[in-house]
């Protein structure tokens, strides 16, 4: 049997003294209860990201609980220790600093703090464009739509995007309904500003379709703020550019479309505005008339709803225009609808845009002919 050596069993105690000092220095883990929202700001400073994670929790579900909390909390001076953590390198504590950031970006108080300062509108956008978690993406995405709702937000997203606003049109691609959300409010509130409108439609990666593809989002606040988007552009009628691109992204059938459903009636309204505005533009109106647009149009003016008459009609007087646009609309049989509608009696100014249409489809010669053989005068002086 192999005998061990007595001098490499021998302990000298050091080890022993060694293991002393470790525990006594050691800080034992302390577990407290916090009941003000005062106490958990100071945790906020803490070197400890577990005492960080806590404290922005309970601060964020706070203020989730209404806007008075949210208020103390501002009053307490919280935004200014909360931004920091928006690129803490801890997950949790960037998502829940960037939420309960987003929740206080509601005040008008928060909004002017944050306004204040040139670098945090440049802060949180480069956030949103470097930032690779999509919890991130749909909070900070919220500040810098509530931000943008100032002109001054405006300026300040000018000043440090200068022609690229690519990043919007990556994260209204997003796959979380929230993100396209905000990114489309974000580019309605440029939009805004004719000198940002520029911008926004000089960007490299701007694309008509990838607006239009949120008209698919079954979400009425998404939808809305779409055609709100597509309704200014499309308003930049002498644009060729815009309208050319409106053209080829099928933007017209895109709207038709949304007419032919009746579950998105209460867009129906929007949609006919814009399609207004579209038939302003030549092109446009020829486009219509080769397809079967001015067909769905006249379908839809018969059956819908009255209260949207005088929208209808406001696209159809602006079809009739142009010589392309009486020629189908006389063909496809508008004359009778306008006599109709000349004669609605609980409607003035259906009926005025009714004798305006009139008045443009007698510049027609074949529709002259049939206004002048039907002899209107008669019922026209009877409704004076």
């Amino acid at each position: 049997m192999v005998k061990k050596r007595a001098d490499k069993c021998k302990t000298t105690g050091k080890e022993r003294d060694d293991h002393g000092v470790l525990t006594k220095t050691r800080f034992g883990p302390l577990s407290i209860e916090i009941k003000d929202p005062r106490s958990a700001i100071l945790l906020l400073k803490s070197g400890e990201d577990q005492a960080v994670i806590a404290a922005i929790v309970a601060l964020s579900k706070f203020g989730s609980k209404g806007i008075e909390n949210l208020g103390i909390l501002h009053d307490l001076n919280v935004v200014s220790l909360v931004i920091p953590l928006i690129i803490h390198e801890e997950i949790f504590i960037r998502r829940f600093a960037t939420k309960l950031l987003a929740e206080m970006a509601v005040l008008n108080d928060v909004r002017n703090f944050l306004l204040g300062s040139q670098c945090y509108v440049s802060h949180f956008k480069n956030v949103l464009v470097n930032d690779t978690d999509i919890f991130i993406h749909e909070f900070v995405s919220l500040i810098l739509a509530e931000l943008s709702k100032d002109m001054f937000g405006v300026a300040q997203l000018l000043e440090n995007c200068g022609n690229n606003f690519d990043f919007l049109f990556e994260r209204i691609k997003s796959a979380d309904p929230d993100v396209k959300k905000n990114s489309i409010e974000i580019i309605h509130n440029l939009l805004r500003d004719p000198i940002a409108a520029q911008r926004i439609i000089k960007t490299e990666n701007f694309d008509f379709s990838s607006i239009q593809e949120l008209l698919k989002q079954p979400y009425p606040v998404i939808q809305l703020l779409t055609l709100e988007v597509i309704n200014f552009l499309v308003a930049r009628c002498k644009d060729e550019n815009i309208q050319k691109l409106f053209r080829l992204s099928r933007g017209p059938e895109a709207l038709l479309n949304i007419l032919d459903n009746v579950e998105f009636e209460d867009l129906h309204q929007k949609v006919l505005e814009i399609l207004s505005l579209a038939c302003d533009n030549q092109k446009t109106v020829d486009s219509l008339c080769s397809t079967d647009g001015i067909h769905k149009l006249l379908n839809y003016m018969e059956s819908c709803d009255k209260k949207l008459a005088l929208d209808i009609l406001n696209v159809i007087v602006q079809l009739a225009n142009s010589i392309h646009g009486r020629k189908e609309l006389h063909k496809r049989g508008i004359i009778p609808q306008l006599f109709n509608l000349m004669c609605e009696p609980l409607n003035l100014e259906v009926a005025r845009s009714s004798y305006y249409g009139i008045a443009k489809m007698v510049q027609y010669g074949p529709a002259a002919e049939e206004i002048t053989s039907s002899n209107p005068i008669p019922s026209i002086i009877g409704k004076q």
